[in-house]
């Protein structure tokens, strides 16, 4: 039996002499428990996360996700990233045919075999909230989930989905490169590479990273463009910022857009816009004359005209 953070056993008499309260975890700080399962084996299966009735999510402050408790008190814990292990909270755990699955909040459903977790992800978008979609030059069709905000928000803050000959295939900031879960725009420049904008933050639950993420599927190659310049992301490691390279006006970029001459325009809210051109070399900045405000939010060219929508 569970409580919101403590686990009692007994025996199947039920005396009430004989509950004992264990120690699923070796972690200080109790843990709210969000699945629980007695094995076939004896060995009880128990899982760590937070329902946000807010947010209509689980979540967890911690790396730990699971731990196994057996005769003799013996612990074993499974981390974020360790084992197989995937990085998103467990809402279920059951058993079938003497093998344990887990309902995962993000990753799927996993099966323990030989010692790792393999993970089975369903052929779906990653979020139910859209807030920007793309087709890109290879046909291929892109979403995020983003906000005007650095924090979460019901079934949204996601990543982003791509979806292409009837297969679907989900970024977020913990299978790849991407630097932010909350991606408010989406857009593709004239090399067929996909541009994520992301919002300035200060969410402590991140880690998020603001401005451009740039994706090239040529070579399967990442970018970011920020206020700093452009750093570059090579087995697993972030570059420093390459001198001289591009930089924009703003690290919470409310829109791009691509213009006839295969330029971008990186629309930084509350700073103006930058313009990029398809070397990703900057070319110039400006704002909107007369506002109070530069919250540019969409972009478009005719070929001859610019216009630009922007929240007062």
């Amino acid at each position: 039996m569970a409580t919101q953070t403590q686990v009692y056993l007994n025996s199947l008499d039920l005396d009430e002499e004989s509950w004992e309260l264990i120690d699923p975890h070796n972690e200080q700080v109790s843990m709210p428990i969000s699945a629980l399962k007695l094995a076939e084996n004896g060995k009880l299966w128990i899982s760590y996360g937070d329902w946000d009735e807010n947010l209509m999510r689980f979540g967890l402050n911690s790396e730990l996700l699971l731990s196994s408790y057996s005769a003799g008190a013996q612990i074993e814990e499974f981390r974020a990233g360790t084992n197989g292990m995937g990085f998103n909270p467990i809402s279920r755990i059951h058993e079938f045919d003497n093998q344990i699955y887990l309902c995962t909040w993000g990753d799927g459903i996993a099966r323990w075999e030989s010692g790792t977790w393999n993970y089975f992800y369903p052929n779906s978008i990653g979020f139910p909230r859209i807030t920007s979609s793309m087709a890109a030059m290879d046909n291929s069709l892109w979403f995020s989930s983003g906000n005007i905000g650095d924090h979460l928000v019901p079934k949204g803050t996601l990543g982003v989905s791509k979806f292409k000959d009837g297969v679907w295939q989900n970024y977020d900031i913990h299978n790849s490169p991407l630097g932010s879960d909350n991606i408010l725009s989406i857009a593709v420049d004239g090399q067929d590479r996909k541009w994520f904008g992301a919002w300035d933050t200060d969410y402590i639950n991140g880690p998020w990273f603001p401005a451009i993420s740039i994706l090239d599927e040529r070579d399967d190659s990442w970018k970011r463009l920020t206020k700093w310049g452009i750093a570059e992301y090579n087995e697993g490691v972030w570059s420093g910022y390459l001198p001289g390279s591009a930089r924009i006006l703003g690290n919470t970029v409310g829109g791009m857009a691509k213009d006839q001459h295969n330029n971008m325009l990186v629309l930084c809210y509350d700073d103006g816009v930058s313009v990029i051109n398809s070397d990703l070399e900057h070319l110039s900045d400006f704002q909107l004359p007369g506002s109070t405000f530069q919250r540019v939010l969409n972009a478009y060219h005719n070929g001859r005209q610019y216009f630009l929508r922007y929240r007062v």
